[in-house]
């Protein structure tokens, strides 16, 4: 019934011109649409023989058992099937991207063989984030979520949300010397010279004094360049990649130790990971990268500057929901992360808005690359 199941499968999505499906089955290591016994020698070839030769098609369909790891035991599950019939995992389900990126629950997986980061023509580095579901918003007993400089930004109502696309971000805000490259100016204030002349000019720092309007000019004309569609990133989009499967108020812990108001706070557990306002009203701006990234390699999600979401600003709607993307018009942009003021700002789930077609030194922005599918 299985094997039947996965022929199907691929019969529907076809075979690319590569010679590779364009839907993976989990055991199907050889991707010949059976599971059979020469999926077991391919992978045994590939374990202990030549894995160039013998290179996984997708990995996530070649970890048979889901321990996380592609081995020998892979191969006994195949052979325990094949020899008796049975399954030691449960019954096909067909259900596209993997909602937990690597679940039993799922025997077909997209995307596979594609990089989990790459660095495209001018040194932006994109990481790949895998669909799943988070629960989007703070409890109200969260410290911090009250603490908001407009009544319009108190929203954070806790509702389920699910991402069901993978999708490319990039690893940092996009710095100044990446935004010359593409517009041809560096609008920053942070420059070197109109601030911190001593610094040095530093085009690692992240671009600022962008508005909504110019980020996403940015993001249109690297499109125009790439042939890649490029945007900024949903409001769902960034708190998920922010939170990289946690949910405490931030990525790396609640930081219930750190003073969350005064401005010239110290917080030495949480250096390792984020710059605080006391560095950012010393300095500016910092060069990205130099803290801890989170889980999946996203740097400075926290603070630096504030980001710019694709999103008009709205209540959340009552969820579950699916992807959302806010109302389809209104007057303010979402912005997301703490550009250098007081630390609750820059909570997972803390939200703040600015007018489309203004600019601020704390406000800069990523980009998400989507993935054709």
């Amino acid at each position: 019934i299985f094997v039947f199941f996965a022929v199907i499968i691929l019969d529907i999505r076809g075979i690319g011109s590569d010679g590779i499906s364009s839907k993976f089955i989990r055991a199907d290591i050889n991707v010949d649409g059976n599971i059979d016994l020469s999926d077991c020698i391919y992978l045994l070839n590939y374990l202990y023989i030549d894995y160039i030769g013998y290179p996984l098609k997708c990995e996530k369909a070649a970890d048979v058992n889901d321990d996380g790891s592609v081995d020998i035991a892979d191969s006994l599950y195949i052979l325990f099937y094949y020899f008796t019939g049975e399954l030691m995992i449960p019954l096909p389900i067909e259900c596209g991207p993997d909602p937990t990126y690597d679940s039993l629950t799922c025997w077909a997986f997209d995307l596979c063989g594609i990089p989990t980061k790459y660095i495209n023509s001018i040194g932006m580095t994109f990481v790949l984030i895998p669909s799943g579901t988070l629960t989007m918003g703070s409890p109200p007993t969260e410290r911090g979520r009250n603490n908001c400089w407009s009544a319009l930004c108190y929203d954070e109502t806790q509702h389920v949300v699910t991402i069901s696309r993978e999708f490319y971000i990039t690893q940092t805000e996009v710095t100044q010397e990446q935004y010359r490259a593409i517009m041809g100016n560096n609008p920053s204030f942070f420059n070197g010279v109109n601030y911190g002349t001593d610094w040095g000019i530093d085009l690692s720092r992240p671009v600022e004094m962008v508005s909504w309007n110019d980020a996403n000019a940015f993001c249109w004309k690297l499109t125009s360049l790439t042939n890649l569609t490029h945007r900024l990133p949903t409001e769902a989009e960034w708190e998920y990649a922010c939170r990289a499967g946690t949910d405490t108020r931030f990525w790396f812990g609640d930081a219930l130790e750190c003073e969350d108001d005064p401005c010239g706070y110290h917080c030495p557990s949480a250096e390792e990971f984020i710059w605080g306002c006391f560095y950012w009203h010393l300095y500016g701006s910092l060069g990205v990268a130099q803290k801890k990234s989170n889980d999946w390699g996203l740097f400075d999600i926290h603070d630096n500057v504030g980001e710019w979401c694709l999103d008009w600003y709205a209540p959340y709607q009552a969820g579950p929901l699916v992807d959302p993307r806010g109302p389809q018009t209104g007057s303010i942009k979402v912005c997301r992360g703490n550009g250098g003021i007081v630390l609750g700002l820059g909570r997972s789930a803390s939200r703040t808005h600015l007018e489309p077609n203004i600019g601020g030194i704390n406000i800069g922005f990523r980009v998400v690359q989507e993935i054709d599918q």
